[in-house]
């Protein structure tokens, strides 16, 4: 059973964010890396036993979280509620930087893939 949720999607100005956060990354956070344009980074996935909070640094797309879709940009943070299916897709011309919090910190033990969960427009997940 999924976790009731509500979509949680803030922008939070570049300049609060902390070079060793965007670089030096703190225990418990990883980069997710460069995600080419129009490119899914991953299938719909869960994490049953944590929460995850994504920052966008570079890019612009959108993410699904439950059933709720929003777009997503440069300074946008975004908050998964443990065990709530989720996904981000570039939709935009350049490639995206995001960085990944997780707590506790964590690792795939805690990674759950759904097949078959794809954005509500019917566009293919990977």
């Amino acid at each position: 059973m999924v976790a009731p949720h509500s979509m949680m999607v803030t922008s939070i100005p570049a300049a609060l964010v902390s070079a060793k956060a965007a670089t030096g990354l703190p225990s418990g956070s990883q980069p997710k890396g460069r995600i080419e344009a129009a490119e899914h980074p991953s299938m719909a996935h869960s994490h049953p036993n944590g929460e995850q909070v994504i920052y966008i640094i570079r890019g612009s797309g959108r993410v699904l979280v439950g059933t709720d879709v929003s777009p997503v940009r440069e300074g946008t943070a975004v908050l998964f509620p443990r065990g709530v299916v989720h996904m981000l897709h570039n939709t935009g011309p350049d490639e995206m930087k995001v960085v990944c919090f997780f707590a506790p910190p964590t690792g795939l033990d805690n990674h759950v893939l759904h097949e078959g969960v794809d954005f509500p427009d019917g566009q293919p997940a990977a």
